[in-house]
């Protein structure tokens, strides 16, 4: 039995709920950055990726998990450990798929998906990145640099010069398409925030007021121990074939990625 974490437990439930809420996304869509932002203020508590792939990859975590239940698991965590005012995850749209839970052997976990729905309660920050080819390209480039993450521009890798199919990227970008509609749909009924990566990368100080202000959390200084973007080159000097797709997509909905 975990004292600590019974006492712990007991003071939460004299205290109330805090605000529970989840980060929804896309890899490769600033959340790191985002959770960063939130994980540096005193009154937050927040894990990245709860049920990520580098949590279930681990066979004592997942057999925790799966022993609890996926669902109680979650439930757990959102329990008040202190003082903290809010506490929250971030998911990634296949996090809920039945294909994901076989692959990582947590057969139940997409029961987490009608708890969330189910608690109207839960507030949702939706954040997406409205240029498909750059998340594309960041994500391909993490593959292969196998770096997902950077403290300070020292840490940065060199971004290697990639060809992208055509095919490849128009199932990509009609896949989170599909994602953030489901997404908007699915949880309309919640307390709902869309937040566009594009401006939390140029004008982060506004962007963690306003999601502050959504948590109902008291202001705080943007803490300075933040992720620094990876990718600093131009895409015209990693995609070798970038004119060959811009020609491609020249006149769809997705032209507009094209901004070079």
């Amino acid at each position: 039995m975990n004292i600590k974490r019974t006492a712990e437990k007991l003071v939460g439930k004299l205290r109330g709920a805090p605000t529970r809420f989840v980060v929804i996304t896309s890899g490769r869509s600033g959340s790191n950055f985002l959770v960063s932002m939130l994980t540096g203020h005193p009154d937050i508590r927040m894990k990245n990726e709860m049920l990520g792939e580098h949590v279930l990859e681990q066979a004592e975590k997942r057999d925790a998990i799966n022993a609890l239940g996926p669902v109680e698991f979650v439930k757990d965590y959102f329990t008040r450990r202190r003082d903290e005012t809010a506490v929250g995850f971030k998911f990634i749209y296949f996090h809920w798929y039945d294909s994901y839970a076989k692959q990582y052997g947590v057969p139940r976990l997409p029961e987490v998906f009608p708890y969330l729905k189910g608690d109207k309660d839960i507030r949702i920050i939706h954040l997406v990145r409205r240029n498909r080819l750059r998340r594309l390209v960041s994500q391909e480039v993490a593959r292969i640099t196998r770096q997902h993450m950077a403290w300070e521009a020292s840490q940065r890798v060199e971004s290697p010069t990639i060809r992208l199919d055509v095919a490849f990227c128009e199932e990509d970008f009609k896949e989170k398409d599909d994602q953030e509609a489901w997404c908007v749909r699915e949880f309309s009924d919640h307390p709902f925030m869309e937040l566009e990566y594009e401006r939390l990368s140029d004008e982060p100080a506004p962007c963690y007021k306003e999601v502050l202000k959504f948590l109902d959390v008291k202001d705080a200084p943007l803490t300075d121990r933040l992720t620094v973007r990876q990718g600093v080159k131009p895409i015209r000097q990693v995609v070798e074939n970038y004119d060959e797709l811009k020609a491609h997509f020249a006149g769809t909905r997705w032209s507009g990625c094209f901004d070079e």
